[in-house]
């Protein structure tokens, strides 16, 4: 599923979508924020920040989620047991930063990449993770920490993305905006 106008949150906006990954699976956007997020610079359950792309279910359960955190990190993650990725800090700098998130089923592998780079990978369960009702986008499912920025070019794979088509589609972002900045 694609989205492809960008969307503006002002921390009170989200959209709900029907639970559409659980299994193996990859999430892509964009993102722009010059805004501090929830969260302290310790933290790392992706559920502590503004929630970016969120299917949390409070407690330790088959959940996972995106989220914005307050020095300017991306945070992802999935549940049961709780396994966390965190890119640097530093992106809460007004510029577009594509992001994208990879689970493999078979595997339980997670990864976090960034403008293209893997920034954090890890083993989480090899479960589904269907226990979320939902995705909401633009804060945390249980309510509040929504996010205050631009989110564009949303999209939901049935497979983990290998890396090179991470950074092919990062390329994309990158060329594209580039192109922008050319037209009047």
């Amino acid at each position: 599923m694609l989205f492809r106008s960008a969307l503006r949150f002002d921390g009170d906006d989200r959209i709900e979508l029907p639970l559409l990954v659980k299994d193996s699976f990859s999430i892509t956007f964009r993102v722009r924020s010059n805004q501090r997020g929830h969260g302290r610079p310790n933290e790392m359950g992706w559920y502590s920040g503004d929630g970016l792309v969120d299917a949390e279910v409070p407690g330790v359960v088959r959940d996972f989620g995106i989220s914005w955190q307050g020095d300017g990190r991306i945070l992802a993650g999935t549940g049961a047991p709780e396994t966390f990725l965190a890119s640097p800090s530093g992106n809460n700098d007004g510029q577009w930063h594509h992001v994208a998130f990879t689970r493999d089923r078979a595997t339980g592998r997670i990864a976090l990449y960034v403008d293209g780079t893997m920034v954090g990978e890890a083993t989480g369960n090899k479960d589904s993770l269907n226990d979320p009702p939902k995705i909401t986008v633009g804060g945390l499912q249980p309510g509040g920490h929504g996010f205050r920025g631009d989110l564009d070019e949303l999209r939901f794979y049935g497979r983990a993305l290998e890396a090179d088509e991470v950074i092919a589609r990062s390329e994309e972002h990158t060329s594209e905006l580039q192109s922008r900045q050319y037209l009047v």
